[in-house]
């Protein structure tokens, strides 16, 4: 059996100990212990995020209730892949149960920037009267930055940009 749990009667190899999920960014840090190791070199440690003796770079994520990644089990074990295809062409993969705390809540990406963000329209019509006469203004501000309506220019007229 896998324990998630603390275990204080087996000090880990290395902090932090308890694995933690991140809910905010799906990564999955710490360890976990193999209860029923087989006693032959290996220990039962798990590591579920770190870096391989060639400095690459490993670890365990999740996306909604979908785990994937890499955590590597010692020289015994080997790395253990929580998605994939097996060798006879079917897929595998850890799901957490819906609702519990092996899921994360997807983050939607921000809104794509509106086209006129960082631009202003500048409408000229400083009496109302439908006719630019370039005396006012009235500022489209589409990035929401509280500056839109009515405004005044001060200034002199030209007709050219």
């Amino acid at each position: 059996s896998l324990s998630y749990a603390p275990i204080r009667a087996f000090p880990c190899p290395t902090n932090p100990c308890s694995p933690t999920l991140d809910s905010a960014t799906g990564v999955v840090d710490g360890w976990a212990k193999v209860l029923v190791a087989d006693g032959n070199g290996w220990d039962g440690w798990i590591h579920l995020k770190g870096v391989a003796t060639d400095l690459s770079s490993y670890g365990v994520s999740v996306s909604g209730c979908g785990w994937d990644g890499w955590a590597w089990g010692g020289e015994v074990v080997g790395w253990i892949h929580f998605k994939g295809v097996a060798t006879d062409g079917s897929p595998y993969g850890v799901l957490g149960d819906t609702g519990s705390d092996a899921c994360v809540t997807p983050v939607p990406p921000p809104p794509p920037p509106s086209p006129m963000c960082g631009n202003f329209a500048l409408n000229f019509d400083g009496d109302d009267d439908g006719v630019n006469s370039g005396s006012g203004a009235s500022l489209d501000d589409s990035c929401g930055l509280g500056l839109s309506g009515k405004r005044r220019i001060i200034g002199k007229r030209t007709d050219s940009c």
